[in-house]
């Protein structure tokens, strides 16, 4: 990811870059939530077509079966690598 990185900011230098962050579907909703020409509001759209800038893994873990609503995870990761509860501890090296 560094050797992108610096390519890409050897190649892109003195440019200035400014990108809509579309907002997904949550909670069993069906439409994309995408900023307005205005900026302050955001229009829905159930189908988008785009390029996926950058993405990383994130991982939750439900000893149960999730049920919906706003229960934490047992154990979560928001970037791939770590998990904060319980199992808690290497993404790469947990069982689950």
């Amino acid at each position: 990811m560094d050797v992108l990185n610096e390519a890409m900011a050897d190649d892109c230098q003195g440019l200035e870059f400014s990108f809509d962050r579309v907002r997904l579907p949550a909670g069993g909703g069906t439409a994309f939530e995408i900023p307005s020409e205005e900026g302050d509001d955001y229009e829905m759209a159930k189908d988008i077509t785009g390029v996926i800038v950058y993405n990383h893994p994130a991982f939750a873990y439900y000893r149960d079966k999730y049920t919906g609503g706003n229960n934490p995870p047992d154990c979560g990761s928001f970037d791939g690598v770590t998990g904060i509860g319980t199992p808690g501890g290497s993404c790469a090296d947990c069982p689950l």
